[in-house]
């Protein structure tokens, strides 16, 4: 009895105004997701399109190629110096534009960048244990 009870409770839930409002809920959280993935995408295009500013509104130059961070694609090509040792850069793998300096997917980070990786150990280059020096441009050989 208990079974036949609950199956009718379970089926009935779904029915007449339960369902129209199931459906009107489901439909509104969608609209409200995509509104604000739109509203996300959307500053983070405007914010690398007018670049990186200081505080005193001045556009902000990488002191490695001195192009505009946030207008370019990238940063050039270079080496990293741990302890007197040549690493190649590592590239962006983000799939977006980098947040702190616009680099995009398959291009190298600014100098400074917070989320440039060192090539040594894998961790964030600013603040890993790896002695880093400086990072040199590639010489031609």
């Amino acid at each position: 009895m208990k079974n036949n009870i609950e199956s009718e409770n379970t089926e009935g839930l779904l029915q007449g105004s339960n369902k129209k409002r199931f459906w009107t809920i489901a439909v509104l959280s969608l609209c409200s997701t995509l509104v604000l993935a739109a509203i996300v995408l959307n500053y983070g295009i405007k914010r690398h399109t007018a670049g990186v500013q200081s505080s005193s509104g001045k556009l902000l130059l990488c002191s490695f190629c001195g192009m505009p961070l946030g207008q370019t694609s990238g940063c050039i090509d270079g080496d990293v110096v741990i302890s007197g040792k040549k690493y190649p850069r590592r590239l962006n793998q983000e799939t977006r534009l980098c947040y702190a300096c616009g680099a995009e997917q398959g291009n190298f980070h600014h100098k400074g960048c917070k989320m440039e990786l060192c090539p040594k150990c894998g961790g964030t280059l600013l603040t890993c244990p790896c002695n880093v020096e400086t990072i040199a441009k590639k010489t031609k050989s």
